[in-house]
């Protein structure tokens, strides 16, 4: 069956934000921003996400002061990219094969 699966962006929520930032051509986006695009209702539940990428290599943190506020931005990763392209032409693959299976099953059953 080929390459498999990120088993980090099998998981809805890092798959959106790692997908988010790639739409963005910097990108980078604010995490305030990236919680009220995705609708995550809590910080924490982006900021546990954003670690797990992080740790991964997918992105990284930077934080900085917007007039006198801290502010973060997470910001994707060569890695993070790569990664994210490497999962989606395995899921094409996988939808490739699907539909052969389907063209194979409706061919023998003659429909």
């Amino acid at each position: 069956m080929g390459s498999q699966f990120d088993s980090l962006l099998l998981q809805p929520t890092r798959f959106e934000v790692v997908g988010f930032l790639l739409s963005r051509a910097s990108g980078r986006a604010p995490f305030v921003e990236i919680c009220r695009s995705l609708g995550i209702e809590h910080y924490s539940i982006l900021s546990a996400h954003a670690r797990a990428l992080e740790r991964a290599r997918y992105l990284t943190q930077q934080k900085s002061f917007v007039n006198r506020k801290p502010q973060t931005e997470l910001v994707l990763t060569n890695e993070g990219r790569e990664a994210f392209a490497r999962h989606l032409a395995r899921l094409d693959a996988l939808t490739q094969e699907l539909k052969q299976d389907s063209h194979c099953d409706a061919v023998k059953t003659g429909g």
